[in-house]
């Protein structure tokens, strides 16, 4: 319902490459919001002090909602706000709460010389897969699921949105 109101209702534009980055273009006052959306979570950084006071009005009458101010913290990610306006954005906590997910046997807080060269690559430089290689029964898919100890898309997924909302690739 939020994605759809932000879209149908208020006007906003979803990125072609991630849909879950939004912008507004107010078409009177040139004013902007740019906005990121994850389910019920929302960041978004207004142009001005009027069209962010119009998108809160409208979305606190429109859902049950909390405004919270400045972000200090969106989805694990830490942001902090400098006294130049400027923001440093810190993942480090997303980062190791992936690694303990996937790698619950290493030590991401000191990882030891042997973690550092098993965790170098994913795979092996030399690794080379064909369609001969994948996987051909769901009951293929569950006996790797339960050797792993993870659902393969959940795991891609989360390092896809780690690498994804990566300031430093991004911008």
């Amino acid at each position: 319902k939020l994605y759809g109101w932000l879209i149908n209702d208020f006007g906003f534009v979803p990125s072609q490459i991630n849909p879950g980055i939004l912008y507004y273009d107010c078409p009177t006052t040139g004013d902007y919001i740019l906005l990121a959306c994850y389910i019920d979570d929302m960041c978004y950084v207004p142009s001005t002090t009027h069209i962010r006071q119009q998108f809160e009005t409208a979305i606190t009458q429109r859902f049950k909602c909390t405004l919270l101010g400045y972000v200090h913290w969106f989805l694990q990610s830490r942001i902090t706000r400098l006294a130049n306006k400027s923001y440093i954005i810190d993942q480090s906590r997303y980062a190791a709460s992936v690694a303990n997910r996937f790698l619950p046997q290493s030590n991401t807080e000191h990882p030891t010389e042997i973690d550092k060269q098993k965790y170098a690559a994913p795979l092996p430089h030399d690794a080379i897969f064909t369609k001969a290689d994948a996987s051909t029964s769901k009951t293929d898919i569950q006996q790797l699921e339960d050797l792993y100890g993870y659902r393969y898309p959940v795991a891609v997924g989360s390092v896809m949105w780690l690498i994804n909302t990566y300031p430093h690739i991004n911008f």
